[in-house]
């Protein structure tokens, strides 16, 4: 029995619309709810804003489970596990500039995965930057690791990547980032800064902004709706 038309077409409406949304999510915007207070008054909890994409340009995917709409199969513990071991490389799209300090920008948590944070980005660490060992050890040390660069010190000398050095030198575009809201910020100043593969893109509208603790209309801060980020 052959299909029908109608159906037919049913299904590729479907899967264009699916298609669209893809692209869109990876290419161009994604919208994400914040949770945190980390951020005020700049962000405030319970806030949907658009995560924009085209500024920095997008970070493709390195796995399946970065896909939008096609990660739902890697919920399956077995398939996780499996999409786990693979990594197509860092890539990223063409974009208008790259982050600069004040930028408000989204970046993958390194100590909780699959979480996204939201901070803004206090220093610009730039590739190829020299940095003491000694005067930043610790700072120098998360960053190495974020690279996958062995640091051992042993007596009085310090060996990167097997040779000695006083000095390390970056090999991606690092982000010092940091919550507005210092108090009840998780930041750089615990998990160090972040590297360029991280970032997911830059903060840039308030979709909705609902306050939990108000009634009726005053539940909804209108004064916030549609306001650019800063």
């Amino acid at each position: 029995m052959k299909p029908c038309a109608k159906t037919t077409g049913k299904a590729g409406l479907i899967a264009g619309i699916l298609g669209l949304v893809i692209i869109v999510r990876i290419f161009v915007f994604e919208v994400c709810i914040v949770s945190t207070e980390s951020m005020v008054p700049a962000i405030r909890p319970t806030e949907i804003i658009v995560i924009d994409k085209l500024t920095y340009g997008c970070n493709l995917p390195r796995r399946w489970a970065d896909i939008p709409l096609i990660n739902v199969f890697t919920w399956v513990p077995s398939l996780r596990q499996k999409d786990e071991r693979n990594d197509w490389g860092f890539r990223r799209g063409w974009g208008l500039r790259t982050p600069r300090e004040g930028d408000v920008a989204v970046f993958l948590s390194p100590d909780q995965p699959y979480t996204m944070l939201v901070k803004r980005i206090k220093t610009v660490i730039d590739k190829g930057t020299a940095l003491p060992i000694d005067s930043m050890r610790t700072t120098v040390e998360q960053m190495a690791l974020s690279e996958r660069v062995p640091i051992i010190k042993r007596l009085d000398k310090t060996y990167i990547g097997g040779k000695p050095s006083t000095h390390y030198i970056t090999q991606h575009t690092f982000y010092d980032m940091r919550g507005d809201n210092t108090e009840k910020s998780h930041d750089s100043r615990r998990f160090g800064p972040i590297s360029e593969e991280d970032v997911i893109g830059r903060m840039s509208l308030v979709l909705w902004s609902w306050d939990s603790q108000g009634t009726g209309w005053n539940k909804v801060r209108w004064g916030r709706l549609f306001r650019p980020v800063r």
